[in-house]
């Protein structure tokens, strides 16, 4: 995908719309506007949205992050690699950890780092159908359909990386914002915990203050006791300036506490244009998210329902396609144009070109001939590659304590596994491990059969279950 020549980052809560606009033309991002507009509880965000968009020029690409509230997150160790695996593995995990039902589960996932024996940690983000619907409505009633929708904290965590933080003491990084404020606990680059704190700048100044203090101590603590003992030793503030809250949370919290601006933190990295001057803090709102995302580099978390993002690929490839014919049929014109001026000079050249063309036509025939072999062949190696993934599915769930009498396939989408158990109960436990991989589905047990043989009493089962298509 080419590069965007204008990028457009938005942070969307339920009382602040805040966008960034970047151009991405040069040899770094630069800053050419920002833009925020409040929302209160009765305000319907897509005209709000609309009339703040229509300010500037239309972006190429548009990411957008929701709020941290808005998110279940959980720290995760999985045995693998690969993003591909992980993205499989986040995936199951997040259908049997969060509170929803599967069909509304929509979860990826934020590489933390690896292990040495093969295993990598991240942090696994999940959100529920119904809320991205709403968000991704009001997008595209604005006309800001984005490609990609991420969370808060991978904007935070960004602009913050941004900074080059050094390895050390484990660093708690505090965005105050106007509805709420997020916490991240880092080690270096790293990020080992996440939570969001509703202590919103809105709030009265001596209350606001308390909650926060509170707050913060409660998730040093649970931190703590999922580290087993590891303690924050420095706090980083950014987003809504207080005078001298640094030095009152340093005081209370016993850490050493450091109050960094969103815009002049990143200043370096992200400059900012002449005449889009950089987001004041007296709007009591934090900008370190968007500028973050603004910075953000390879691959960022996308919370798009599967079926969003697989229509727009193909819308891309569609107007990909258009675009190539529209070229080859200038090219084709011209090309006719110079023809038929050469054809004008020379009757001889026209009869030469039919029979040049008559001599094509026989290896033409040839190609296409060959053409269906190969898309014969690719049809049965594909059937050979889909078999051997579901032996391999099979082995991999298939407990030692069952013995697997056959497997059979019918018209590529149907399967039959019949075999034998040492106990009854051991045949629900397999038909659940059936239902959780990504191959199968609809799974179901056709009969079970007890038969006594030299080994002792044995159960005969026979399961059916649909191969999922892929």
């Amino acid at each position: 995908m080419a590069k965007p020549q204008t990028l457009l980052v938005l942070d969307v809560d339920r009382t602040c719309l805040k966008a960034v606009q970047v151009d991405t033309t040069g040899k770094r991002p630069q800053v050419v506007r920002c833009a925020v507009q409040m929302l209160s509880a009765d305000d319907d965000p897509a005209p709000r949205l609309q009339a703040m968009l229509s300010a500037g020029a239309a972006p190429d690409e548009v990411v957008s992050a929701i709020a941290r509230d808005q998110a279940l997150v959980r720290l995760l160790v999985l045995p693998s690699t690969r993003s591909e695996e992980l993205a499989q593995m986040v995936e199951l995990q997040a259908k049997s950890q969060l509170p929803y039902a599967k069909e509304d589960v929509i979860a990826d996932f934020l590489p933390i780092g690896r292990t040495g024996e093969g295993s990598s940690t991240v942090l696994m983000v999940g959100v529920h159908r119904a809320l991205m619907t709403k968000h991704l409505q009001h997008l595209q009633e604005a006309g800001a359909p984005p490609r990609t929708v991420t969370l808060s904290t991978e904007g935070l965590l960004a602009w913050y990386q941004a900074q080059q933080p050094p390895a050390g003491p484990l660093t708690a990084l505090l965005d105050l914002d106007y509805d709420a404020a997020e916490l991240l606990i880092c080690d270096g680059p790293a990020c080992l915990f996440t939570r969001s704190l509703p202590s919103g700048t809105r709030l009265e100044e001596v209350q606001w203050e308390e909650a926060l203090v509170n707050e913060l101590e409660r998730s040093f603590a649970s931190f703590a006791m999922e580290r087993r003992g590891e303690s924050v030793g420095a706090l980083v503030l950014t987003g809504v300036a207080r005078p001298g809250l640094d030095e009152r949370l340093a005081k209370r919290l016993g850490l050493s506490v450091e109050f960094r601006d969103a815009a002049e933190a990143v200043r370096t990295a992200l400059p900012f244009e002449p005449s889009a001057a950089p987001p004041a803090q007296a709007g009591e709102v934090s900008w370190a998210v968007p500028l973050g995302l603004a910075l953000a580099r390879g691959r960022l978390m996308n919370l798009l329902p599967k079926t969003v993002r697989q229509e727009r690929t193909a819308l891309a490839e569609r107007r990909a396609l258009v675009t190539t014919a529209w070229l080859a049929g200038a090219l084709l014109c011209v090309m006719g144009i110079g023809s038929a001026w050469h054809v004008s000079r020379s009757v001889g050249y026209e009869r030469e070109l039919v029979a040049r063309l008559k001599e094509t036509d026989e290896p033409a025939r040839r190609v296409e001939r060959l053409s269906r072999r190969l898309q014969l062949v690719r049809k049965h190696l594909a059937a050979r590659g889909q078999v051997a993934a579901l032996l391999q599915e099979l082995y991999r769930v298939t407990p030692p304590r069952l013995s697997l009498g056959s497997f059979t396939m019918e018209a590529a989408h149907d399967a039959t596994i019949k075999g034998s158990a040492g106990s009854r109960g051991d045949i629900p436990a397999y038909i659940n491990a059936l239902e959780a991989s990504p191959l199968f589905e609809g799974v179901s047990l056709k009969y079970s059969t007890k038969r006594r043989a030299k080994e002792g009493e044995l159960t005969d089962f026979e399961i059916t279950a649909a191969i999922a298509q892929r």
